[in-house]
Order: C-alpha cells, then sequence, then structure tokens
C-alpha cells in the first residue's frame, strides 16, 4: 500500500527529512501552504530526485485549483518512469463556493478528467459579484 500525504507540511525543510527518512511514497504538497510557486518547485525536486512522485494537493479556491493544474502540466516526466505520465490531481467534490462561484467559469470533472484553464493568467476570471458578496460579511 503506497503512502501518499504530507500537504499539512509547509517547509521544504520539512519535506527533505520526509523524504530522506522514506516517510512516504507519492508527495501532496500544498503549493498555497508552502508559501508559493517557488517553494513548490523545490518540494517538487526534492521528490523527484529521490524518484518519488508528486500529485499535488488541492484544496481551496478556484485560483488554487487553476494554478496547481497549470503545475501540473508544466510537471517533468518522473526520471525511470517506466510508463507514460498522466498528471493527476486531487480534486475535492464537495460543495465550495470559493471554487465554484468565485469564477465565471468553474473548473468542471468530466468523467475524471478536467481542463486546463486556457484564458490570460491562470486561465480564470474572478467573478467580482461573489467576491463583493463576501467582503460584505467581514
Amino acid at each position: 500500500v503506497n503512502i501518499a500525504g504530507w500537504e499539512a507540511e509547509v517547509t521544504r525543510w520539512g519535506w527533505r527529512d520526509l523524504l530522506d527518512d522514506g516517510c512516504l511514497d507519492i508527495a501532496q504538497p500544498e503549493v498555497c501552504a508552502l508559501g508559493g510557486v517557488s517553494e513548490y518547485l523545490k518540494v517538487r525536486t526534492l521528490a523527484h530526485t529521490r524518484f518519488i512522485p508528486v500529485i499535488n494537493h488541492v484544496w481551496g479556491s478556484a485560483l488554487a485549483v487553476a494554478l496547481n493544474l497549470h503545475l501540473l502540466v508544466a510537471m517533468p516526466d518522473l526520471p525511470g518512469a517506466m510508463h507514460p505520465r498522466t498528471p493527476m490531481l486531487e480534486f475535492d467534490t464537495f460543495e465550495n463556493p470559493f471554487r465554484d462561484e468565485i469564477v465565471t467559469k468553474p473548473s468542471q470533472l468530466e468523467k475524471g478528467y478536467i481542463g486546463i484553464p486556457t484564458g490570460p493568467g491562470l486561465g480564470i476570471e474572478v467573478n467580482e459579484e461573489i467576491v463583493k458578496k463576501y467582503l460584505a460579511k467581514k
């Protein structure tokens, strides 16, 4: 049984120790918890240099989903992989207004697959009315 996880680890040094100690078979870093793309890329490199696959942990907003989709399609194949890589994304299917309402076109699963946003930047457009709605609740 493969062990996957550690999305709660928020430093590259903690990830280094987890990977060196053989604590997991599949790394699931959370780019937003790590502090952004630069730190995520360092953790991904740490995992890949130890031949440990990465399946991003994603929970939260549509912005986080879009960012992770772009990171996944840009991920290099794991060195020594015997089969062609199919990027995998952990996608929570519970109702989530910050994922589904905060953008004009939310990501949709279709038969287990999800499309990559293609617009400028992260490829998504924020629904300003929903942002105002949540700001008014402060």
